[in-house]
């Protein structure tokens, strides 16, 4: 998923889409609801991490870690550490 929104001439991941796309997929793949929140500020730079944090539905916690993949095309992949 490839989401940009620019912030004084850096490339940033938009937090909000992030957040949203990453609790669809979680939610598709592990068939709980999560309510996720990510640092404010994501630059694209490849190998860049970011850590959000949630919850699911059923109350448990959980971080996902974001990984910037290739700077070029803004794209990411995320896992749980």
């Amino acid at each position: 998923m490839v989401v940009l929104a620019g912030v004084l001439g850096s490339r940033v991941l938009d937090r909000t889409a992030v957040e949203r796309d990453v609790a669809a997929q979680f939610e598709q793949r592990e068939g709980v609801a999560l309510d996720l929140s990510c640092d404010e500020r994501m630059l694209v730079v490849t190998g860049a991490t970011y850590t959000c944090r949630g919850a699911t539905a059923d109350g448990e916690d959980v971080t996902i870690r974001i990984t910037v993949t290739d700077a070029a095309e803004a794209a990411y992949s995320w896992a749980e550490p």
